[in-house]
């Protein structure tokens, strides 16, 4: 959690563009995941810190504000990369609490369809007067209606 405060509060400071920011991260994840060999580059500990800086910088070009890279060399120097997705996932939980968005998980027994799920969000946000994110799990043990998990929150109308 350190890590993602860190940068929370750097972004904060200067006043970044925070959903910009969750897209580096899933940018930057899916680079690592579709390249193991490069992530190895990375995480070698024989290669110095300057030449992984140039290996990542020719890797993504343009894109990454100067504040991202930065944490992110930071990052590779504490030999933490094992841990960005942590990292990502904590930092979009401390962005939802700033922002005042409510994560919902909603159980359905079918996949919700695009409009269903806006006119529920529409619905629900105007209920509980937050900004909502809805998480649509499939849930085969259900017949029909849904249930929704918001924090300690469970609603059931199955």
């Amino acid at each position: 959690l350190r890590y993602a405060k860190v940068l929370f509060n750097l972004d904060k400071e200067n006043g970044a563009d925070m959903e910009k920011r969750l897209g580096d991260f899933e940018f930057l994840e899916k680079l690592l995941m579709r390249n193991p060999d490069f992530l190895h580059l990375l995480k070698n500990p024989l290669i110095d810190l300057e030449e992984k800086r140039d290996l990542l910088k020719s890797a993504i070009k343009e894109g990454f504000d100067r504040i991202f890279y930065d944490f992110l060399f930071y990052v590779i120097a504490k030999s933490k990369l094992d841990f960005l997705e942590q990292i990502a996932f904590q930092y979009r939980g401390l962005v939802d609490t700033y922002l005042g968005i409510w994560e919902v998980k909603v159980m359905t027994a079918e996949e919700l369809m695009p409009d269903a799920q806006k006119k529920m969000v529409e619905s629900l946000e105007a209920i509980f007067h937050k900004k909502l994110k809805i998480n649509n799990e499939i849930d085969p043990d259900l017949i029909g209606g849904v249930k929704l998990l918001m924090g300690n929150l469970m609603i059931d109308w199955s």
